[in-house]
């Protein structure tokens, strides 16, 4: 039996088809997916975007002028409250400026730090002094206690 040429291309095209096209199969494939997919969600995304474009026009009708009404009430105010609080804060910076430029105030300072500077002083002289007391007399009992251990042991 001696084939065709043409006989042998049609089989392998059909046997290349067969390998290597799945067209109809993923055709029907997508197919059956979409009728799922289309069935169990059915119009829900267009219900819910349908339910925000009311949700949308209701909040543009009434809340929005609402809002301006809410904002030209209390705006004012909080703009007044502000003002103040702008008017204390720079009351505080000009009394803190006017201290910082007091000369009084940088010579109290000074002489409050040569105060405790002689305090100071004179604590360590009399600490010293006390010291030094206190080691002379230390001596002069350990002289007479000597005396007194030699005096015992004659």
């Amino acid at each position: 039996m001696i084939l065709k040429m043409s006989d042998i291309c049609k089989d392998i095209g059909n046997i290349w088809s067969r390998q290597f096209d799945h067209r109809s199969f993923l055709s029907g494939e997508i197919n059956s997916m979409l009728q799922e997919f289309e069935q169990k969600r059915k119009d829900t995304e267009v219900d819910n975007l349908f339910k925000t474009i009311e949700n949308i026009t209701d909040i543009k009708d009434t809340e929005v002028d609402r809002f301006k009404q809410a904002v030209d009430q209390v705006l004012p105010e909080t703009n007044n409250e502000l003002q103040q609080a702008l008017t204390v804060c720079s009351r505080f910076s000009d009394v803190e400026n006017k201290y910082k430029e007091s000369d009084y105030l940088e010579r109290a300072r000074q002489q409050r730090k040569t105060d405790w500077d002689n305090f100071m002083d004179y604590i360590t002289t009399s600490y010293s002094e006390i010291n030094s007391l206190t080691e002379s007399k230390e001596e002069g009992l350990q002289k007479v206690y000597s005396e007194l251990a030699q005096k015992l042991k004659i």
